[in-house]
């Protein structure tokens, strides 16, 4: 995949968690909210090309965008099970890269939450 130009961490992006809350059925699940310390902090994002799209979706289907975000104790703790809003727009996140010590940025695609 094509990187980002250097310095541009031009958006800005929350992190929502899902709150650990039992149901009556015994399963653990709420309602997304921010997480302290992932709120409103600045990321680099592009939307992958329809090129990159048919080319990798056969690895990993459902990867609509990119964001970077630079490496920190909180933004090691961001998972699959997060979500991203970036401009009001929900996204799911489908995979994390581990931080890369050269640029000082962990890679996390995006998928666009439908509904």
């Amino acid at each position: 995949m094509a990187g980002l130009p250097a310095g541009r961490f031009d958006r800005r992006v929350t992190i929502q968690r899902r709150a650990a809350k039992e149901n009556l059925d015994g399963r653990t699940r709420g309602e997304f909210a921010p997480v302290a310390g992932l709120t409103n902090i600045s990321c680099a994002y592009r939307e992958i090309s329809l090129r990159e799209i048919a080319l990798g979706n056969g690895v990993q289907p459902g990867i609509e965008a990119e964001m970077r975000l630079r490496d920190c104790a909180a933004a090691r703790t961001v998972t699959i099970a997060d979500r991203a809003v970036i401009a009001g727009q929900g996204f799911d996140i489908v995979g994390v890269g581990l931080p890369d010590a050269r640029t000082g940025q962990i890679i996390i695609m995006l998928r666009r939450v439908k509904g």
